[in-house]
Formats: C-alpha cells, structure tokens, sequence
C-alpha cells in the first residue's frame, strides 16, 4: 500500500539513473514520500536465444529474469536502510517508457525521477512518436536528475508563464522542496518591437512601454504568489525580458542565482508533441546545469 505521497525512481542500473534513485530517497527524506525503485526488462535485455539451437529458452529467461530482480530488491533495500526511507521495487517486462508511465498512474506517484545520460538520454524513456500518448499518461511531473544528488536542493527556479501550468509548478515546487525560497521568474516579450523601431517610434516611448509591461507582470506575480499561499518571505519575484531568448534567460537567471533546480511548465494542445522533443523543456536540459523538473497538466 503505497502512502498518498509516492515517488517513483526509473533506473537501468547506470550511473545517472543511481543519481535519479539517489535523489529521490533524499527528497523522500524531507517530504516524508514512499519511493519506489523500478525497472523495466526490455526483451533484447531478457535475451535473444530463439534462433540458439539447445537454449532453454524459458529457463535462461527466467533465470535473468530473477538475477535483475535480486539485483534491483538489493538496490532498494540498500537505499532504504541508508535513507531511512520506505521503499519497495518493482520490475516490468514492459518496453520502459510504457511501463513507466503506466505504474505511476496505477501508483498515483506525484513525482517520476529519471536520470540524464546525455542530451538524447530521455528518448529512451520518451522515443519518438510515443512521447505525444505517454506524457499525457504520467502523473504530471517528470524529475531529470543531471547530478549527483549529494544534498537536498537549496535554490529554486520557478519559470512562470501564467498559465494553469504555472500554478502546478509553484505547487510542485513546493512539495519537492519544502522549505526551499522560491525565484519566481517571467520572462516576457514584447510584441512587434522591431516593427516599432522600424517604425520610428522614439527609445523612450518604447521604453515606457517596457516599464509598464514590467509593472503589470510583477503585480500579475505577486498576485499569484500570494494565490498559492505564499509569503513574501518565501519568494522573490523576477520579471525578465527576453533580449537572449526566454530560454538564456531563464537559464543565465538560474545560473546567475546558482540553482540547483529549476521548474518549468508545459501546457496547452501542443504539450505532449512538445515537451521533451525539440521545445524549452530539452533545451533547458542541455542549458542547465542542475536538475529539470517538468510539470504538465493533468488531463
């Protein structure tokens, strides 16, 4: 029976995705979650001996079959007993990104945590043309760890566009790191300003212009702080323009604050086409250099 607040850790046993099971027993120790640590057999795992004359076919499955489950029921009990977290394991026989977005719905797990093995990592758990019906299916937020996770986070990016993502990203952001103090980050555009320069229209209405943008965004964010239950003392409230891209911006932010996580929200019809392939979310990934936590919308 898994306890209301579960996070599930994905490894294939390489060293980034024990960084992923490593943070997620650490963030299970301050938030009081249960983790469970998963692992999915592809069949090219289980082995490929139909076409091997004498091959016990059934029995040499079975047998790696069971060597991976010992090695993954170890695994977690290590972690377990280090962390002093509870914790079970799982193994599926399923293709792993199906397995992983199916067992965290089946689990209700609020948080999945993978580890980055490279900029193309996560197309193993999100390949191709799947990812548009498997992001729809996972709980609603996706943890890529990038490092090693030696300490709890302790700086907090929070990427807000206004959205109802952006609500789920305070929130997650809240629940991952408790009693982290929050940047709440916009950055905004401004709408034909070439053709306004163009245009001829004078540097200093232009940047009136800009000021007023900036005063109503800040109110905008103030205001949703304060919707989510947050204190002034929790956040601090940034409104960027997007001179570099709101990608640089977003990421330069983080840097400049040295984060350790930064949280972004993905929304709209386009999210699953979207997320992960080609958008913000993976050139954020490549950008940052502490972990990506990536929120999408329940349907």
């Amino acid at each position: 029976m898994n306890s209301p607040d579960t996070l599930l850790a994905a490894t294939d046993f390489s060293p980034a995705s024990l960084h992923a099971v490593d943070r997620a027993f650490l963030l299970a120790v301050g938030t009081g979650a249960t983790c469970v640590v998963m692992h999915a057999m592809e069949m090219s795992e289980r082995g490929g001996f139909g076409n091997m004359p004498g091959i016990d076919v059934v029995g040499v499955t079975q047998k790696i079959t069971e060597t991976v489950r010992e090695a993954l029921a170890r695994l977690t009990q290590e972690r377990a007993a280090q962390y002093g977290v509870v914790a079970t394991s799982h193994l599926d026989a399923d293709a792993p990104a199906r397995a992983l977005a199916d067992y965290a719905q089946k689990i209700n797990a609020r948080l999945i945590v993978i580890g980055m093995h490279g900029q193309d990592s996560l197309h193993r758990f999100f390949p191709g043309s799947t990812a548009a019906r498997l992001l729809r299916r996972v709980c609603g937020a996706v943890l890529v760890v990038k490092k090693a996770a030696l300490t709890p986070y302790k700086k907090v990016v929070v990427a807000v566009d206004f959205s109802a993502a952006s609500t789920h990203c305070i929130r997650q952001a809240r629940a991952t790191a408790p009693h982290v103090h929050l940047l709440l980050v916009h950055v905004y555009e401004i709408p034909y300003e070439g053709k306004m320069r163009f245009a001829g229209i004078a540097d200093d209405v232009i940047s009136k212009h800009h000021l007023a943008v900036r005063q109503k965004l800040m109110m905008q964010l103030h205001d949703l702080a304060r919707s989510e239950g947050l204190d002034p003392a929790d956040y601090t409230a940034t409104i960027l323009y997007a001179e570099s891209g709101v990608v640089a911006e977003i990421a330069a932010c983080a840097k400049k604050n040295r984060c350790d996580l930064i949280v972004l929200g993905k929304h709209g019809a386009n999210l699953a086409e979207n997320l992960l392939l080609g958008s913000v979310s993976s050139s954020l990934l490549a950008a940052m250099r502490g972990d990506v936590l990536i929120v999408t919308e329940k349907p």
